[in-house]
């Protein structure tokens, strides 16, 4: 954990950088990086800046700078005060981390409505966008862990989907903890984000925020490819895309020869591998089997269990459509309207998030190269936050380098292409 210096001591501090206005003050980065680092008491009642370095950065002389530009490139690291010390976040890889401003929000949200609070976002940024998949299941645990047994657990949602399987195995984790679990849906909860939402005994929706079909789509080995740059990648295959095709077949069309009915499935499964159309059907099953199991809980009537299932799964058309908090309210589900100030919480929250993670900005390897022929990068794909088990970062580490090939085509002039060496990628503390 890092280290940071006394309470009294930042209480006297008065760096002229502008960072620190709100936390007081900032050290070098290896009082961040290096656990052996320890500032003794007799630095409490010293204002000397050379003081607020580590002994490494002492002994060479090292200084407070003036300018918080120079302190950025020279790694330092923004510290709150003592109590805030493990949720500081530095400047790493050129990205400011905003858990220790979020954190305290977090703890507002706790004491106003008797929960513990969970935020989880995957990205949505074009050219870095991330699912909710088994790989964060393990992180929930140890979160949760830290948590222990409560009354109530509020899970704070920002995501387009991901894994049906995955989903289901985190609200019954989830609910497992507590007695009550809702869902705050600052923006979006998607697909599998909606499929977590139908387990919550309530879903506070801003009037912004969208549920959306939880129509599963099927990434499978053996699903069918396109061309992405100059490789092949596998493409999902909606599940009620397969049933349209079908039904438009058999209803619209209203096809009644065996003969042309068999062509037109032997003709789809040139398209779509027959493996694969069993696991479709198989999906189209069970997404609604774990559907009704969520809304038991929570929704009585069991004909409006069924309504709700159809609209979710088939009757909404396209798997992009969008279900605001009114809709939601009249499909019977147990949508909650947050006050204004709350709106304004959840509204800042996602603000923050947005910024942190570039949600808006798409990547570019183009731009990141910067004109460079190559750089090294840091995205932070995803977050897993809790006022006690910190923030777990969903980061992709690697570095772009461009390059000149001939291309395939004759006359074979020389093309640009840029590779991506990915060195890691995963979830880590930060």
């Amino acid at each position: 954990m890092p280290q940071t210096l006394c309470g009294s001591l930042i209480r006297k501090a008065r760096s002229p950088c502008q960072l620190s206005r709100c936390w007081g003050m900032l050290v070098c980065g290896n009082a961040a990086t290096v656990p052996s680092v320890r500032f003794s008491k007799r630095f409490a009642k010293s204002r000397e800046p050379s003081h607020w370095l580590c002994s490494e950065h002492r002994q060479q002389g090292g200084n407070i700078c003036e300018n918080a530009c120079l302190q950025v490139r020279r790694g330092l690291v923004l510290f709150d005060k003592q109590e805030n010390a493990d949720c500081i976040r530095g400047i790493r890889g050129g990205i400011l981390m905003a858990f220790a401003a979020r954190r305290a929000i977090y703890k507002k949200i706790e004491a106003s409505r008797k929960t513990k609070v969970i935020a989880y976002v995957t990205s949505d940024r074009q050219g870095a966008e991330t699912q909710i998949g088994a790989d964060c299941v393990d992180l929930f645990v140890d979160v949760l862990d830290k948590i222990g047994p409560t009354p109530k657990i509020s899970l704070l949602l920002h995501t387009n989907g991901g894994s049906t399987s995955s989903a289901w195995r985190l609200v019954n984790l989830i609910k497992s903890f507590c007695d009550e679990f809702e869902v705050l849906i600052p923006l979006k909860a998607m697909s599998a984000g909606t499929l977590i939402s139908l387990g919550a005994s309530k879903i506070v929706m801003t009037k912004q925020a969208a549920l959306g079909p939880i129509d599963p789509s099927l990434t499978h080995p053996l699903g069918p490819q396109i061309p992405v740059g100059n490789q092949l990648a596998r493409i999902p295959v909606s599940v009620e895309a397969v049933r349209g095709y079908l039904d438009a077949a058999t209803q619209d069309l209203a096809i009644k020869s065996d003969q042309t009915l068999g062509s037109i499935l032997m003709d789809l499964s040139n398209k779509v591998h027959p493996l694969v159309l069993g696991e479709i059907f198989r999906s189209r099953a069970q997404i609604r089997f774990l559907a009704s199991k969520l809304l038991k809980e929570n929704v009585q009537d069991s004909d409006k269990v069924q309504a709700i299932i159809d609209f979710l799964c088939a009757d909404s058309g396209s798997h992009d459509y969008t279900i605001n908090r009114r809709e939601a309210a009249a499909l019977g589900l147990p949508v909650e309207k947050p006050s204004d100030e709350f709106y304004a919480i959840l509204k800042k929250i996602h603000k923050d998030f947005a910024t942190e993670l570039k949600l808006t900005e798409p990547f570019n390897p183009s731009v990141e190269l910067a004109g460079n022929a190559a750089t090294q990068y840091r995205l932070v794909r995803g977050l897993v936050e809790s006022t006690g088990g910190g923030c777990h970062g969903y980061l992709s580490e690697g570095t772009l380098t461009k390059s000149q090939v001939p291309h395939p085509a004759p006359p074979h002039t020389p093309m640009e292409q840029i590779n991506d060496q990915r060195d890691f990628e995963g979830w880590k503390a930060i």
